[in-house]
């Protein structure tokens, strides 16, 4: 014999069991949601420290290529035509 305390918690809990179906979907799209953001975030900084990086070995690249100022002075002071560089 079910009472009506039992068929009110019976159903009660069907509702429950409803409403937690409905809201599981979108708390499932938002959780990936959320974990595709994370991997875009991850991703994008990695692809700010390799630029950082290229930008790193640009500068010294063209550092080196520059003469310093010791260096000009050395080709101001030469007679023209001293290939002593």
């Amino acid at each position: 014999v079910v009472t009506a305390p039992k068929r009110a918690r019976a159903q009660a809990e069907k509702v429950a069991f409803g409403l937690s179906a409905i809201y599981a979907a979108p708390r499932q799209v938002l959780a990936q949601e959320l974990d595709d953001l994370k991997r875009r975030r991850v991703q994008m900084r990695a692809d700010n420290r390799a630029l950082a990086q290229q930008e790193k070995n640009l500068k010294k690249r063209r550092a080196a290529r520059q003469l310093s100022d010791d260096d000009l002075l050395v080709l101001l002071r030469q007679p023209p035509g001293d290939p002593a560089l």
